[in-house]
């Protein structure tokens, strides 16, 4: 694989892990764009399946709250199982022009969202009327650009749930859709399987951000944090753009 692509496979998760263990979010939404910039989408999304899975398991068990209080949500987490497979579904037929534009776009709001967090509130009665179309259509997202957070983070702060147990509601709503994306890729042949060997060493630079990350989180000033990731992110949508405009782009 060219080393740049390496290079930017390192440093996307390493970043990305560090956002991961300030603030309970996101590796996809720093490396998918990053990553996608030097390859296609499909490649970008599956070298980041197997460290955002390990990052999640490493949240997902609540450690201040017992099982029971991640428990109530499990139809969103079985909605984004089942979405997330026609999502790649999709994925396998959308043209990769359109699947630049769409993770730029993807990518541009989850980035306006880390900063600006509205303060909505969603009652407990509401919970699973508005939250299972919304996993619906954040397992299609995950599926096609690995984005599911950018749906999910507002549905779950809305909720005000303690951070305690927001953290691993999210991770195992994550894990959710992440196991039959990983199963779908292969199933397909989405990308070559080798690309999952990137994926797997991935894993180092991703876990080494997050262990910073949580031992900073405390020490940082998190909204100076997100607004340079903002402008990472925002920088590397609108290159995803020029990539999908740019003369000479795929067209399908």
């Amino acid at each position: 694989m060219d080393p740049a692509l390496i290079l930017t496979v390192v440093v996307s998760c390493l970043v990305g892990g560090l956002l991961k263990g300030v603030s309970g979010s996101g590796l996809p939404p720093v490396a998918v764009p990053l990553i996608a910039l030097l390859s296609d989408v499909p490649t970008a999304i599956a070298i980041v399946q197997i460290p955002t899975m390990s990052i999640n398991l490493m949240q997902a068990y609540p450690r201040t709250h017992p099982l029971r209080t991640v428990l109530p949500h499990w139809p969103i987490a079985a909605t984004l199982f089942l979405s997330a497979i026609l999502g790649v579904s999709l994925l396998r037929v959308t043209p990769p022009t359109l699947l630049l534009v769409l993770v730029a776009g993807l990518t541009l709001v989850a980035a306006l969202f880390l900063v600006l967090a509205p303060a909505f509130t969603l009652s407990a009665r509401a919970r699973l009327p508005v939250g299972i179309p919304m996993a619906a259509a954040a397992g299609v997202t995950a599926g096609m650009s690995s984005l599911a957070g950018t749906i999910l983070v507002p549905y779950f702060m809305a909720l005000r749930l303690p951070k305690d147990v927001y953290i691993p509601v999210l991770s195992l709503c994550y894990l959710s859709a992440i196991l039959p994306t990983i199963g779908a890729f292969l199933y397909w042949n989405v990308v070559e399987p080798r690309v999952f060997v990137l994926s797997a060493l991935a894993v180092i630079p991703a876990l080494l951000g997050m262990w910073y990350g949580n031992r900073m989180r405390d020490r940082i000033d998190e909204r100076q944090f997100r607004y340079v990731v903002l402008v990472v992110l925002a920088g590397s949508a609108l290159l995803l753009i020029g990539k999908a405009l740019a003369p000479g782009a795929p067209l399908g």
